[in-house]
């Protein structure tokens, strides 16, 4: 019996939450300008690291962000993310764009990752810009005064193969 109770108790816990973090612009539109970008992960970063989260990789395009973070197990993860998404809004309204109305979505998606596939998320949030790349036009288009939802929302639908009004996009 000894032997069994040594093994059923824990002296200390270990916890390591993975989070993949995915935020959106309202609408999905591209309004991130690209000499925004560098500021503003850095300036997510900085708050989900003084949450109490460690980051692992991050990376901004034209219309939503990636985080990879390991939580706090007392930390929850709509706070994390709500608190992400408020303070960089509030960072582009004052500080990077004093005169627009910058605005994330609703919601956000986050995602739980498993130790053996941390490398390849980070690799997937390293290389959103060419993923991405397309939406550099897309901001261009947007800022020209063309519809935002446009060819890449229309091309998003044709590829989900879906005909209700909601395609990709409108929700993470």
């Amino acid at each position: 019996m000894p032997q069994i109770h040594r093994y059923l108790s824990m002296a200390s816990s270990f916890i390591n939450v993975n989070v993949h973090f995915v935020w959106a612009t309202r609408y999905r539109t591209c309004t991130i300008r690209p000499e925004w970008r560098r500021r503003l992960i850095r300036y997510i970063v900085s708050t989900m690291q003084r949450a109490g989260c460690r980051i692992l990789a991050a990376n901004v395009v034209a219309d939503h962000v990636h985080v990879l973070a390991v939580v706090p197990a007392v930390l929850p993860l709509a706070t994390v993310a709500n608190m992400a998404k408020g303070a960089s809004s509030r960072f582009v309204n004052s500080t990077l764009d004093p005169n627009g109305t910058f605005q994330w979505q609703d919601g956000y998606s986050a995602t739980s990752v498993c130790g053996s596939c941390v490398l390849h998320v980070k690799r997937y949030i390293a290389n959103q810009q060419q993923r991405h790349a397309n939406l550099d036009q897309c901001f261009a288009d947007f800022h020209a005064g063309e519809d935002p939802l446009s060819t890449l929302t229309l091309q998003a639908w044709d590829e989900f193969g879906d005909d209700s009004d909601e395609g990709p996009g409108t929700q993470l």
